[in-house]
Order: C-alpha cells, then structure tokens, then sequence
C-alpha cells in the first residue's frame, strides 16, 4: 500500500516531509554542523548504539551479538547481504522497498523504514538550500535514467510533467538534433534546480555552448556517478548554476556533498561513515552505518565504493 500511495505526487510529498520527523531532523542537521567534537561524538555513539540494539533482533547478526561497539562489527559486504537478503530484515516492522541500480546484474533488493525515507528528503533538501534553493517550494527538472518514450521515437516531446513543479526529461533523446525543443521547453518551465547524472550535465552544457544558449537556472545537482573536473566551472559560465554534488548509497548508509572542486563532505548524523586506506596509495574504501532504518539496519557495510583520501588523512570513523 505505502508504494502504491508514493506514486501519487501530493501523498508522496507528504510521505516524503512528514512533519513528525522532517523538521526534526532539519533542525538535528544543522545543529550537528555547529557542534563540538565532543557533542558530536556522543551523538554519533548514541546513534549507533540504537542501530545495534536494532540489529540485535535480526538473524543477519546473530554471530556478531556482544561485540560491543560498532567499530568491532566486522565488515558487511554486498554478497554476504545479498546471500541472506531476509536474514537482514526486520520483521514486523513497515517498510517500502527498494534496490540497487543493478549495474552489475545482480541488483539488491532493499526495505527502508519510512522514517529513513524522511530522514533522506530532508537530507537533499538541506544539501539544495546550501546553494541558496528552498527545493520544496522549487521547480525541479531531471535529466537522469528515466524512460520518457521509445529511444528510437526522435519525435518531440522528449519530456512529460510529473507533477505541478517537475519536468522529466529524456537523457536519451539529448542530442544536438533534439537540443533545440528540449532547451525551449526549459524556458517554458523555468526550472530553479536542474536533478542530473554527470554526463547528461556535461552534454547539455556542450549543447548549450555550442548553440549559445541563454537557458538559466540556479542549481544544478549531479549524483550516481563520478563528477569530471572541470564541469562545475562550465555549468557556472553556461547556465549561471551552483553545481552540488551529491554523493549516495541506495543502501542509505552514508551520505557526502561538494560544492566545491575536490572538497566533498560527510553528512552526519545522515549516518555514520567509515575510511579504510588500501594499498598505500591515498585511496580508501567507504564504509557506512545506517543509523535511522529500523527495518534493514546496515552496520560497517561495503558497498564497493573507493574514495581518495585528503592529504595527511589518518583511518578513524568519521561523522
């Protein structure tokens, strides 16, 4: 029922900002930013203590039990979740489903507790209003994976309206044929944040350079894959945009941002996220620890990713 309801865009909007927990948690944000490290570090324990006493009730950790602190847990990675999907779960407890892109074939079927899904909303609109954009009272345009019509139908639109302030658009159907129709239609909406994969951005700000277009908005905002050097500045010349960078797991266990070339930060308490340094070579494996997802809590989990590391950067649990 509660997926059914989310496709429904005013019902998922209330889902998506309840106000039981959506200000809340923008509040516990914002806080967290201004705390001292000490402050910062008993909420971070006092987090993950909740997460364990969560996991403590799920099959998935029955051999880690009395371990103690999360950083005794030992690492939980993709396969050994996936093998055991319904041993991770918690039982009687609601949940919407989800999954992993599946670019590897073999994607992960995933639950998040209604709360995780506030606590994320609230998370990207925080992130958006760092660049100066209310997103809720936004309008949104998306160029991302979304099937929009048939990839060989080069017959505009290449877009539909989802709701009252969002316009999907075909990344498909981007080229320098259909650059002009998509680029008016854009006009015509007036989007305030353009949603993006990285490449969809790139080639639709190389379209727009080469057409000098004069299409603007304010925020642009890429995730899902790795942001070229070099881009942000070409957004800010073309478009006038802010590019925000937003780095996330469809596991929710971590969460970082950047808004500016080579500086991305960690959003606590988003979650809790850990750097393994590998091979001597200033690179690092992520690890995340859920810590608002009582239906599928996730402690030390490794979802394959890699991050290079700051200069001088010492392996230590970060918030």
């Amino acid at each position: 029922m509660l997926q059914f309801l989310k496709r429904v865009p005013l019902i998922e909007d209330l889902i998506r900002r309840n106000p039981i927990y959506y200000a809340q948690f923008r509040a516990l944000l914002d806080d967290a930013e201004t705390m001292g490290e000490a402050d910062r570090a008993a909420l971070r324990d006092e987090l993950l203590a909740r997460t364990l006493r969560w996991a403590s009730e799920i099959p998935g950790y029955g051999d880690t039990l009395g371990l103690g602190s999360a950083a005794s847990y030992p690492v939980l990675t993709k396969d050994r979740l996936q093998s055991r999907e319904a041993d991770f779960r918690a039982h009687g407890v609601v949940a919407v489903s989800a999954a992993t892109g599946g670019s590897s074939g073999h994607p992960l079927s995933l639950a998040r507790s209604p709360r995780s899904v506030v606590i994320e909303q609230a998370t990207i609109d925080w992130l958006v209003a760092k660049a100066g954009i209310d997103l809720v009272r936004s309008r949104v345009a998306v160029l991302r994976g979304d099937v929009i019509k048939d990839p060989n139908d080069q017959a505009a639109p290449f877009w539909r309206y989802t709701a009252a302030r969002r316009l999907m658009i075909s990344s498909y159907h981007l080229s320098a044929a259909n650059f002009a129709a998509i680029a008016e239609e854009l006009a015509v909406f007036h989007p305030d944040v353009l949603l993006a994969y990285p490449s969809s951005l790139e080639l639709l700000t190389s379209l727009a350079e080469d057409a000098g277009s004069k299409l603007r908005f304010a925020v642009a905002m890429t995730s899902s894959e790795t942001l070229r050097p070099g881009l942000r500045k070409r957004v800010k010349g073309t478009f006038g945009a802010a590019l925000l960078d937003h780095y996330g797991m469809a596991e929710r266990v971590a969460a970082a941002y950047s808004l500016e070339d080579g500086d991305y930060r960690f959003v606590f308490p988003y979650g809790v996220a850990e750097l393994i340094p590998e091979n001597g070579d200033g690179t690092a494996r992520i690890l995340g620890s859920s810590l608002w997802n009582k239906a599928q809590p996730l402690i030390r989990y490794d979802p394959g990713d890699i991050a290079l590391l700051p200069e001088g950067a010492t392996p230590e649990m970060l918030d």
